[in-house]
């Protein structure tokens, strides 16, 4: 156990560069929050654009512009989605790794009693949530677009059958850009889920 006076003990350069980590550590938390809150805010504004497809849905206004923006926004928020947690991620190693030891040093404490919250958690704990956030990112950037897909086909094939006529109708340069567009994203989706499993 430590002295509850060992701060007292210190000299001046010391205190001095504890302040300075201290002011360090104020700032790197301060953005950790700030990228988390972002995360919240994509989340917020994907699923907003989810809500006006399922209108267009409900109204039977679906059209492939509709399914190729949702591809996109789904690809976009996902990359930007991931490219804060992995920013997250690196700001918690800067705290772990490179605040925590000086501070612990100074003090003569061990680095979970001087940062609590960045000395990890369970390791089965943390499998878990990762399960989770895996399953529930798969569902909303790659299962509910997949969703909006299947029931515009659904849509096309209730109204056109399947002719030949039907599908030669559809094979125009707008049809087939959207097409590509669509899988495209698709594509980019399933690469950023599978490379950034957050």
């Amino acid at each position: 156990m430590t002295d509850p006076n060992s701060k007292q003990n210190l000299n001046d350069k010391q205190k001095k560069q504890l302040d300075y980590l201290l002011a360090d550590f104020v700032s790197v938390k301060g953005e950790i929050s700030r990228r988390s809150t972002l995360q919240w805010f994509i989340l917020a504004g994907y699923f907003s654009a989810l809500t006006l497809v399922f209108q267009q849905v409900a109204a039977s206004k679906l059209s492939g512009l509709w399914v190729t923006a949702t591809w996109a926004v789904s690809a976009f928020a996902y990359q930007f989605y991931a490219r804060e947690f992995l920013e997250i991620a690196r700001l918690s190693r800067l705290i772990g790794d490179h605040i925590a030891p000086v501070v612990s040093n100074i003090l003569s404490v061990p680095r979970e009693e001087v940062l609590p919250s960045e000395s990890g958690i369970h390791d089965t704990k943390c499998q878990r949530r990762l399960g989770y956030a895996t399953t529930f990112n798969w569902a909303a950037f790659f299962g509910v677009p997949l969703l909006i897909t299947l029931l515009l086909a659904h849509l096309w094939y209730n109204q056109h059958g399947c002719s030949l006529r039907g599908v030669t109708g559809l094979v125009d340069v707008s049809s087939i850009t959207q097409a590509v567009i669509s899988l495209v994203c698709a594509v980019r989706v399933c690469v950023l889920l599978g490379r950034h499993p957050i």
